[in-house]
């Protein structure tokens, strides 16, 4: 370079090592140009010396780091990123370059929007400008676009680092892997969903409990049939609710179940709903679940029927009741019901008649004819009346 300079007039600036006595390097900057009399010849070669030797070290400290950086980032089971103050990304690991298929960690770093889900892009980016200009930490989960085409969620964030002034000299950033959590959070959201609508469409009332007592679920059902809304239930304790339950049946089942942990069921009268309740109870993992109908109208109709019941079984009259329709064209219709008149005269138990036809009851040589006549006109339609030789248990003719 000197000789260049001094045969040709070029300028020349150049670095040099030169070993030191004690062994170790020196790191010498050479430059210099030519100096030239009035006739354009060169006379002589003016130039500097500059140590560059702490320069240079710093330097391969630097290149030694990076190189350190990238050997761990890489090492990591996720992706890592960095970017510049501004928020442009300008360098990622090669698990991402691997994830993409890209060719290299600067293509990837430069196309890192165009791997973003569409749906997710506004979001995503919306949020990274948002902590790029005050320097807040970034945190969003969107999806990247695999080298197979298939999009996967990934959990991305990030933090600046400052100068000692405060300024942002820097981003560093992480891209973890959560499409299989993220998945399975939504199947089990979709679960849940499900179960709700299930649980929404029963018949039944349902009332689910922890073991503070408080109220945790209510269906539809359940409000309209406690008379209450769930936004006045759902989070309360349900003895501050109902504090008429309190010492009552209800409350001695329900602590009995979630201490047992076996299921019960009962029926039992709630004074300030004026109605009878059938009660399902089940001990569940976080307390207790509770199903239940309204069946007042139901002991009313039964009450109604053990009335009935009692009056014909106490009068002189035979009595009994069968299928509306015949076992077979030109048979009898099974017996369903008979009375205590009816069994003392022909000495037979409810189970002995219950389920025949009333050929067990009619004399099969005395009565016969009469009994399918009688069918005849009920298969019309039309009431019948007559009178039929009958046959005891003991085979008496009654």
């Amino acid at each position: 370079a000197t000789e260049a300079c001094i045969s040709a007039g070029v300028p020349f600036d150049d670095e040099f090592d030169f070993r030191r006595e004690d062994g170790s390097l020196l790191h010498l900057r050479v430059a210099g140009q030519p100096r030239m009399n009035e006739a354009g010849e060169i006379v002589r070669v003016e130039g500097a010396l500059q140590d560059v030797t702490e320069l240079r070290q710093t330097e391969m400290s630097l290149a030694e780091s990076r190189r350190q950086f990238r050997e761990l980032t890489n090492a990591m089971p996720h992706i890592v990123w960095t970017a510049k103050p501004s928020g442009e990304i300008d360098f990622v690991t090669r698990k991402f370059v691997d994830f993409t298929g890209f060719e290299n960690e600067v293509v990837a770093a430069r196309k890192w929007l165009s791997t973003i889900h569409p749906d997710d892009l506004e979001t995503a980016t919306k949020a990274w400008l948002a902590s790029s200009s005050t320097g807040n930490p970034y945190r969003a989960e969107f999806r990247f676009r695999r080298h197979d085409g298939e999009y996967c969620w990934h959990l991305v964030t990030a933090r600046a680092a400052y100068d000692e002034k405060g300024n942002i000299t820097r981003w560093f950033g992480s891209a973890s892997d959560i499409h299989d959590s993220k998945n399975a959070e939504e199947n089990l959201a979709s679960l849940a969903q499900r179960l709700t609508n299930t649980l929404e469409s029963m018949s039944d009332a349902v009332l689910t409990i922890d073991r503070n007592w408080t109220a945790t679920f209510m269906n539809g059902q359940a409000e309209r049939m406690l008379r209450v809304s769930r936004d006045k239930i759902v989070g309360r304790n349900i003895w501050e609710m109902f504090p008429d339950a309190r010492g009552s049946r209800f409350q001695k089942e329900y602590e009995a179940v979630v201490e047992t942990q076996t299921p019960a069921r009962f029926t039992e009268y709630f004074t300030p709903l004026d109605g009878w309740f059938d009660v399902h109870a089940y001990p569940t993992q976080d307390g207790l679940a509770l199903y239940f109908r309204d069946v007042t109208a139901d002991r009313a109709r039964e009450q109604q029927l053990k009335l009935l019941e009692l009056a014909v079984n106490h009068q002189a009259d035979l009595l009994y009741i069968s299928e509306a329709h015949p076992v077979a064209p030109g048979m009898g219709r099974k017996i369903v019901y008979v009375n205590d008149a009816l069994m003392r005269l022909f000495g037979y138990s409810a189970d002995e008649v219950i389920g025949k036809t009333p050929d067990l009851l009619v004399h099969p040589e005395l009565g016969r004819s009469e009994l399918l006549r009688i069918r005849d006109v009920m298969a019309r339609g039309e009431r019948a009346r007559g009178e039929l030789a009958a046959k005891a248990k003991d085979g008496r003719i009654v």
